[in-house]
């Protein structure tokens, strides 16, 4: 009788150990999915997926500073100047 009571205390134990394993195997894919869904949702809403991406603006193209010059001549120029202004 006693056998069989330490035989049951160990399953009941071991089936203890297996469910708290197999918890935090569950609560450690749980995070790694959110961690994922949020990279995601991030990447779709931002274009950024990198967990530590600077928040350090791309360069500006071409036509951005082009504009930008012409925005600069002609406030030095006046609110309405004249395109010939402009460009003597």
């Amino acid at each position: 009788m006693r056998a069989i009571f330490f035989l049951l205390l160990n399953l009941l134990l071991l089936a203890a150990t297996l469910a708290t394993g197999v918890l935090v195997l569950l609560i450690a894919v749980g995070i790694f999915i959110a961690l994922g869904l949020y990279l995601a949702l991030r990447q779709r809403l931002t274009g950024r997926a990198a967990l530590f991406t600077p928040d350090i603006p791309s360069p500006p193209s071409q036509a951005t500073i082009i504009e930008g010059e012409y925005r600069e001549i002609k406030n030095i120029n006046g609110p309405n100047a004249r395109l010939s202004e402009l460009w003597e």
